[in-house]
């Protein structure tokens, strides 16, 4: 990765991180809530080994045609982004009631 490659992933990195929920009386530059309620910490990002590690996660799945943009990505607690694979939010039948 050159540096330009490096700052571009900085800047993602810090987007997505911005729209995970603030935990009321913590810092948000450290702690926030992923969209399934679970704790992710800033710094864990990337660490499976962490109970706080986070990774980036598609919304709306790649192998569904989900975009790369910052709008269809999100921080998600890594326990959860390897329990919810390719769904959206838990598969396409709850999102359709089935």
């Amino acid at each position: 990765m050159n540096g330009l490659q490096t700052l571009q992933r900085l800047l993602e990195i810090n987007a997505v991180w911005a729209k995970g929920r603030p935990i009321p009386g913590f810092s948000p530059d450290i702690w926030r809530w992923d969209s399934h309620g679970s704790v992710i910490r800033r710094s864990d990002y990337g660490d499976c080994n962490s109970e706080y590690g986070w990774e980036i996660d598609h919304i709306w799945p790649a192998s569904l045609l989900g975009s790369e943009g910052l709008e269809n990505k999100q921080p998600l607690n890594w326990r959860n982004n390897r329990s919810k694979g390719d769904n959206v939010y838990g598969g396409l039948g709850s999102l359709y009631g089935g």
